[in-house]
């Protein structure tokens, strides 16, 4: 069940993220993505600290749609499309100012318990909290 990406994050296009063609280099949305990810799991979550993240990326795709230029102030809109029940999924979608999509992306994360190092279920209280601000379950 896809749902619509609500969750949004602004992200500024800083001078050192352009290359030497004078547009954002490609692996730049990638960081644009994990900045909405970062805060989704923060807000949405509720793990507020670095220690608290408690995933592993196990699979990203990006596609390009525009050139992203500097200076620019862009929007990421994001959101859970998938539940599972030691992975979650994340879609994306980055748009300038004036709301022309930029890249669009998706990512696959695993729950990850970093004292024991393996994949762990995930946490019920995670998933209530993230199905109740998606709106779906599963």
């Amino acid at each position: 069940m896809t749902s619509p990406l609500k969750f949004n994050c602004r992200v500024p296009v800083r001078f050192h993220d352009l290359d030497v063609m004078g547009h954002a280099h490609h692996t730049l949305p990638i960081i644009y993505f994990e900045e909405a990810r970062a805060a989704y799991w923060r807000e949405i979550a509720g793990r507020t600290n670095v220690v608290d993240i408690d995933y592993v990326l196990a699979e990203i795709r990006v596609q390009f749609k525009q050139r992203i230029l500097y200076p620019a102030t862009l929007m990421v809109r994001t959101g859970v499309t998938h539940v599972g029940n030691a992975s979650f999924t994340m879609a994306y979608e980055l748009t300038d100012e004036e709301g022309v999509v930029l890249a669009t992306g998706e990512s696959v994360q695993v729950m990850f318990d970093y004292e024991r190092g393996k994949s762990m279920r995930m946490p019920p209280e995670v998933r209530t909290r993230i199905e109740n601000y998606e709106g779906h379950s599963g």
